[in-house]
């Protein structure tokens, strides 16, 4: 691959994972903060980021550490939850992203002893960005380093701001929730979605028969989405416009520093270097309240977190993983099972994978149906 197309991904993927991953929308925030400096007149619409990145980095943004973790957060302002719930390893060293989802129905024990509600989305809420972040250290046995957190509207804006998204739709999607003013209906097959759109799909899980699982793939589908339009269709002018939008929208505690050393080391990412799965588990119901979870698996999930999101010079192992067990509901067999198996495997997906559609969909419906959608997809998507 030549050097200069290394640049332009390498920027491609920042944009992008900026939106529902790390490094991103901080990064973006500094390199147009960068350019409207240095070019107060005109933003050109042929830009070298990398030169500007390097150029003003320097030596003197060299990083202490070869890996950090990022906890990155896309929120549901208006129903007080977290749809997006990502963490996010950059190894400086290896040129490498990987990112980890946790599904928002994912069973854990927060907050104080009173509280009823048991997934995950809305530990963001009820623990702060700070405290959820120290909770997933506790219990998964790693370090985060940062947390990024961004409203889900900002990604409604940035979608517009773009020109919106080509996503090949894997089904028909229709659904309607007046509690959360939330109301899906796209079309299977090729569709342009303007930024409501992309956020109903996004969202969107009712026709998934695993549920989670299947919003968990759909996003990774935004995400290669969001690398194609940004590597073919949009300016970086464009995109520098674009993320204007999003100032106000997020919060961090990154600093501008640590903006500008996560630029510079990110130069030379290549999209094979970027890959995402899913936290091992599987859908459980909890027979008493009738309510869906997501079960992680404890062995598959350690090996996880020490393959893709361990910064530690040692192995998290048994002792030191989920010690307290919050991830587990004993009161139910099924929910046990799954979190004891030793039968997951870890799924992980470059976004060139991704952008070749060999994701598969587990969707609801008559098998002739399923067969017909999931046939349909796996086609290439560009």
């Amino acid at each position: 691959m030549k050097r200069s197309r290394k640049s332009k991904t390498a920027w491609i993927i920042i944009i992008t994972v900026a939106l529902l991953t790390a490094i991103l929308i901080s990064s973006a925030i500094i390199s147009y903060t960068t350019v409207a400096i240095s070019l107060p007149d005109e933003l050109p619409e042929k830009l070298s980021v990398k030169n500007i990145i390097s150029g003003l980095a320097g030596d003197g943004h060299k990083s202490e550490k070869e890996k950090y973790n990022f906890l990155l957060l896309g929120k549901d302002s208006g129903a007080a939850l977290c749809d997006v719930i990502m963490l996010a390893s950059l190894d400086m060293k290896q040129g490498s992203l990987d990112v980890v989802q946790i599904p928002r129905d994912t069973y854990a024990k927060y907050g104080d002893a009173s509280s009823s509600y048991k997934k995950i989305n809305a530990a963001p809420y009820k623990l702060g960005n700070e405290g959820f972040m120290r909770f997933l250290e506790k219990n998964l046995g790693i370090d985060i380093d940062y947390y990024i957190s961004v409203s889900l509207d900002a990604v409604v804006s940035f979608v517009d701001s773009i020109g919106g998204l080509d996503v090949n739709i894997p089904m028909d999607m229709d659904y309607d929730d007046e509690y959360q003013d939330l109301h899906i209906h796209l079309k299977a097959g090729q569709n342009k979605l303007n930024g409501d759109e992309a956020e109903q799909f996004i969202r969107f899980r009712a026709g998934y028969k695993d549920a989670d699982i299947g919003r968990m793939n759909a996003q990774k589908i935004f995400m290669a989405s969001m690398l194609d339009k940004l590597s073919n269709g949009v300016s970086i002018k464009t995109v520098m416009s674009a993320v204007t939008s999003l100032l106000g929208r997020t919060e961090t505690n990154l600093t501008l520093v640590d903006c500008f050393k996560f630029m510079s080391y990110a130069s030379e990412f290549d999209l094979n270097s970027v890959s995402f799965m899913t936290l091992p588990g599987n859908p459980a119901v909890a027979k008493l309240s009738g309510a869906g979870y997501y079960v992680i698996n404890r062995s598959a999930a350690i090996e996880t977190v020490n393959r893709y999101l361990n910064v530690k010079k040692k192995d998290i192992t048994e002792s030191t993983f989920d010690t307290m067990h919050v991830f587990e509901n004993k009161d139910y067999d099924d929910f046990v099972q799954i979190y004891n198996s030793k039968e997951y495997k870890i799924r992980a997906y470059s976004a060139t994978e991704i952008m070749n559609g060999e994701i598969e969909f587990n969707m609801s419906g008559n098998a002739a149906d399923n067969a017909a959608l999931t046939a349909r997809y796996l086609h290439k998507i560009y």
